[in-house]
């Protein structure tokens, strides 16, 4: 297994040089901070610029170009990472397309549709139907993380909010500001050479120069404990653990002994023994340095399954749970050489840790690191309860 080569130019180009995959994957990244003025505007921007550009003005003849290129295909997306929104804009075409694929996403990307100076195409109708349809699970959780990062930006809900949306202004003012003051990752997978990948970026992204972002450390509010009222019939639980000290490894094992399976502490204790919740497990967000815990539960049952919580938290770790947890994330983390959107969220994670990251970065790493744990130190509290009811 190869890991990623990072190269520096003007813009961070991480490349993945594989003959594992059939088809090659390309993705500018345009990293901007997580506030609450521009969210929307970030999140709109990958759902305008995949309608259209100027040389392929409507779907129909995006689609043709796609066709002729073997069949590419577009995945446009805002993630959230830590205090950022990262704008991903990929491509995916056959091996031995790949100079179609620097091509089409550079006029995607360079020569947006315009009218009147502005986009052509809105998509805030779009937009406003998601955030109104995110499921009850979904909008607690948001909301556990708005109280529990209160202030900072890993608060700050990527979708943007409704009453945002009257405040966009010129969209393309703004995105031509981005292009200009973003950090650019260039993430490459498959089967080209370091060479061929400098040329074809040097030849169609010669607009993208990557500019320093300040991330900000996000610790977590004061404690917090909110209920709000929606007549449901299963309240839904989230409580955010603050996970203190420690390695990040080690934490990502914690997590895989608390919630993060189908066998752990959680599960067996407050679903299968106590029959308490409908649903529990967690997840660890490593640039946040928390776990959530999510739950379908009765509201009546809110303490019982809080105290139990915390049981399971100051419980020790023992040396099977640790093993036993140790191979089940080297497993997952070798499967994903399998999949190029896990190993760019991997790489893209790794980067943003302040490491200076020179030669490779990858799950090699991630699995020595797991690997090398022997013991379990920490002092996890919980720092946000939200139940919506």
């Amino acid at each position: 297994m190869c890991d990623m080569r990072i190269i520096r130019d003007k813009a961070n180009i991480f490349l993945h040089e594989t003959d594992k995959f059939a088809v090659f994957h390309l993705c500018v990244c345009l990293h901007r901070p997580l506030e609450r003025d521009s969210a929307v505007k970030n999140r709109l921007l990958p759902l305008v610029l995949g309608s259209g550009c100027e040389k392929y003005k409507t779907p129909t003849e995006l689609n043709n170009a796609l066709a002729d290129a073997g069949g590419a295909e577009l995945n446009f997306q805002t993630v959230k990472k830590g205090d950022r929104a990262v704008l991903q804009f990929m491509i995916s075409v056959p091996r031995g397309r790949e100079e179609n694929a620097f091509e089409l996403l550079s006029e995607i990307i360079s020569r947006p549709l315009l009218k009147d100076g502005d986009f052509a195409v809105s998509k805030t109708e779009y937009l406003k139907n998601i955030i109104e349809n995110k499921s009850k699970k979904d909008m607690a959780f948001d909301r556990c993380i708005e109280l529990m990062f209160d202030g900072r930006g890993f608060g700050v809900n990527a979708d943007g909010r409704l009453e945002d949306m009257k405040n966009i202004g010129n969209l393309y003012e703004y995105y031509r500001y981005i292009l200009e003051n973003s950090r650019v990752d260039i993430f490459v997978f498959g089967n080209i050479s370091s060479v061929k990948t400098m040329e074809l970026t040097g030849k169609y992204f010669p607009y993208l120069k990557s500019r320093d972002i300040i991330s900000s450390a996000q610790t977590a509010a004061a404690y917090k404990r909110v209920e709000e009222g929606f007549g449901l019939n299963q309240a839904k639980l989230c409580v955010g653990i603050d996970m203190g000290q420690g390695e990040r490894c080690e934490k990502q094992i914690f997590n895989e002994i608390l919630g993060g399976n189908g066998n752990s502490r959680l599960f067996a204790e407050i679903r299968e023994k106590r029959n308490l919740c409908y649903y529990i497990g967690s997840t660890f967000y490593s640039l946040a340095n928390a776990v959530i815990i999510q739950a379908g539960i009765q509201k009546e049952s809110v303490g019982e399954v809080l105290n139990a919580v915390e049981e399971q938290l100051e419980k020790q770790v023992s040396e099977t749970e640790i093993e036993q947890a140790k191979k089940a994330v080297i497993a997952r983390t070798k499967g994903i050489y399998d999949q190029p959107f896990a190993l760019m969220d991997l790489y893209l994670t790794q980067s943003l840790f302040g490491k200076e990251l020179t030669e490779v970065v990858g799950a090699n790493r991630a699995m020595e690191e797991i690997g090398a744990v022997k013991e379990i130190a920490l002092s996890p509290k919980i720092c946000t309860v939200y139940m919506m009811y």
